[in-house]
């Protein structure tokens, strides 16, 4: 989709980060980055918040 957007003139600083090669890139990434690094904070707090019944029994059986 095509759209107009005034960026911060720091861009270009972005884009050496990012290690991408204009503006589109850049901000394509810059969104890609920003949505990983949102479903990798909910699955740290899915995993945080898991109940597991770990009994020693049970984990033995496991490593067999």
């Amino acid at each position: 989709m095509r759209t107009t957007i005034d960026l911060d003139e720091n861009w270009e600083e972005v884009a050496r980060i990012l290690g991408t090669h204009g503006k589109t890139e850049t901000v394509n990434r810059a969104l890609a980055h920003v949505l990983d690094e949102r479903r990798r904070a909910q699955a740290v707090e899915t995993f945080r918040t898991l109940q597991l019944d770990l009994d020693p029994e049970t984990m033995r059986g496991a490593w067999e």
